[in-house]
């Protein structure tokens, strides 16, 4: 059985984005409290202020570039079995970690766990468009469980895409290989791991 403390949100920060603060907050925010770190290769005072405001841990990647290097230096400088990767334009649920683990929990060998998402518009939280539609419906076989542990299914269900949003994604790291991410990949590394 994982508890909080076996899960890390690792935001991935990448310049100077106004939305940090915010995603920093909706992680402290969670009803169930887990570790929380910045990892970064574009080190800026906008980010190590945001670290120091919020007192979470903050790592410097080494200077070789790309995204899947980024995710796979944010995933070594976690040190629990269960990893959230979070981007720094994000909001998470109050309940996410708190789900997250119910559902981990109560599978006999979980790889990821996901969750539902909304996208945030300037008239406000959009929780159905096309495009969340269309991903759901892609997901609708693995909802009731007993399909979630064939691989055909799952790889069925990736077949056109991934409708996977990947800050909804908790690594159960025990159970997947590393590294996690192939380097060279621009997008669609998540897909791909």
């Amino acid at each position: 059985m994982f508890s909080p403390s076996d899960h890390a949100f690792a935001l991935c920060a990448y310049g100077k984005s106004p939305y940090l603060g915010e995603c920093v907050e909706s992680l402290l925010s969670q009803t169930t409290k887990s570790h929380i770190l910045i990892s970064t290769s574009t080190p800026n005072e906008s980010i190590s202020s945001t670290a120091s405001k919020y007192g979470v841990k903050l790592f410097i990647n080494s200077d070789k570039s790309g995204i899947a290097h980024d995710w796979n230096c944010t995933i070594e400088h976690c040190e629990t079995p269960l990893i959230t990767i979070a981007h720094q334009d994000d909001l998470y649920e109050p309940r996410y970690t708190e789900r997250m683990l119910d559902k981990v929990n109560s599978s006999a060998r979980p790889l990821i766990f996901f969750s539902g998402y909304g996208e945030l518009r300037p008239e406000g939280k959009v929780t159905s468009n096309k495009l969340l539609n269309i991903k759901r419906t892609l997901l609708k076989p693995l909802e009731g469980g007993r399909l979630n542990s064939s691989r055909l299914v799952r790889r069925r269900c990736l077949s056109l895409g991934s409708p996977i949003y990947c800050p909804a994604v908790t690594y159960v790291m025990p159970n997947l290989n590393k590294p996690l991410f192939v380097e060279g990949f621009k997008s669609d590394l998540d897909w791909h791991a």
